[in-house]
């Protein structure tokens, strides 16, 4: 955050200007309260804690004459921001404004949480009990909506690949080592039940391993051809309650994992990554320039860029739904698990992968628990609270004046 830096030839980090101004407000805070004295004394009695709390709460950073507010809005709304930390003082400011968005889109009826805000950013949507309500963001935010919903669909792939993991080891956990077969489980993966449940899912007369993956993507997005697809401009994205949504699989996705619903995992898991890949096909430039940014930094690592690309490979060579599933479970869970048990084991000591193939057959090493991203979203509530751009009564969502000046003020900008 710029606050501070190690001089050339120094031994110890020492303030910025930046930090300086906070240390310096601080610095009246325990000049006030006598926190040297206090911290340097036989005893603290509780009279003297009730006395400086009020001061010494972080929660008075929101009284109007608290001397350290407005440093802190400075350094969390990046206001002048040292050059080398630019960049990420204008995610922050703009993730910031983002909350202050969904709290003003909803008011006191839309309970601040991270799963809407990524929903406006990644649908421009969000829900609100059983109604969901367009929320699109302003043309302030655009960029960094668009890092988070890269962010999110790189979130949504993580979850299918861990949820496909999970079920391979639930396998290898249910079957005796000689008996494990990696064949018999790709075939429990496609199997009939499977494809019955994928073509209720999405809307299809009928679903064999033998359709082409094509038709199953055009069963689930109307537009979802292979031209449409290699030209990156053409596929129109279903809304969030669409029965091929991501909210809406992902949502089955989690309930089969929690009822064991080997089936109902097998067909959740291969719909959301197709879904997430149409989405991910037509690009703003925003979103375009978080993709990049995104292959950039996973390249040859699963991630969401590298499916795309495979996913395309399939579609122009004609594959077939039991083609693409066969593959990504060698690609996917097989080798990189065993590359990553590889990178941890040292030769000696006992295998530190999920599985491991050996003379006999497969056996399970150790449990895998998928989860979603778990945000700071709280702590990113209580700052805006703090900063009073968000009321500090936690019993309210209701945007301050500033906060709703800032909102303004980026529009403006943009």
């Amino acid at each position: 955050m710029g606050l501070v830096d190690t001089p050339d030839g120094a031994e110890f980090e020492a303030p910025t200007e930046r930090g300086a101004v906070i240390a310096v407000a601080y610095g009246t805070v325990a000049s006030e309260t006598d926190l040297a004295g206090l911290a340097t004394g036989d005893r603290i009695t509780f009279d003297q804690l009730d006395s400086v709390t009020p001061q010494l709460c972080p929660c008075n950073v929101s009284e109007v004459d608290a001397p350290d507010r407005e440093p802190l809005r400075d350094l969390y709304l990046g206001r002048d921001p040292p050059e080398a930390f630019a960049a990420q003082a204008r995610t922050r400011r703009e993730t910031l404004g983002l909350i202050l968005h969904l709290a003003r889109l909803g008011g006191d009826t839309v309970p601040l949480e991270s799963e809407r805000l990524l929903n406006i950013c990644y649908y421009g949507a969000v829900r609100i009990e059983d109604e969901v309500v367009d929320a699109d963001v302003p043309a302030g935010f655009s960029d960094t909506a668009a890092r988070w919903k890269v962010f999110r669909a790189h979130d949504y792939f993580a979850f299918a690949v861990e949820a496909l993991l999970t079920s391979w080891l639930a396998y290898l956990k249910r079957t005796e080592e000689a008996d494990a077969s990696l064949t018999e489980f790709k075939q429990q993966a496609r199997s009939d039940a499977v494809c019955d449940r994928i073509a209720e899912q999405i809307g299809m007369s009928t679903l064999t391993p033998d359709t082409p993956l094509s038709a199953v993507l055009a069963a689930m997005w109307p537009d979802s051809t292979l031209s449409g697809l290699q030209e990156e401009t053409t596929v129109a994205a279903v809304p969030m309650t669409h029965a091929a949504s991501e909210d809406t699989l992902d949502s089955a996705l989690q309930a089969a994992l929690s009822e064991s619903d080997w089936i109902g995992v097998y067909a959740a898991w291969p719909c959301l990554l197709l879904a997430l890949s149409l989405r991910m096909a037509s690009q703003t430039d925003s979103e375009a320039a978080a993709w990049g940014w995104l292959r950039s930094r996973t390249q040859s690592d699963l991630s969401p860029v590298r499916l795309r690309e495979h996913l395309l490979m399939h579609l122009e060579a004609e594959r077939s739904f039991e083609g693409f599933i066969d593959w990504f479970i060698d690609e996917y869970i097989i080798t990189r698990g065993t590359e990553i048990a590889a990178g941890k084991g040292d030769g000696v000591t006992a295998s530190r992968g999920y599985f491991e193939q050996t003379a006999t057959g497969w056996r399970h090493v150790r449990d895998h628990t998928p989860w979603h991203w778990q945000a700071r979203f709280d702590s990113a509530v209580t700052v805006l609270r703090d900063l009073a751009l968000l009321d500090p009564d936690t019993s309210t969502t209701t945007v301050t004046p500033d906060g709703i000046a800032l909102l303004d003020a980026e529009q403006e900008a943009s």
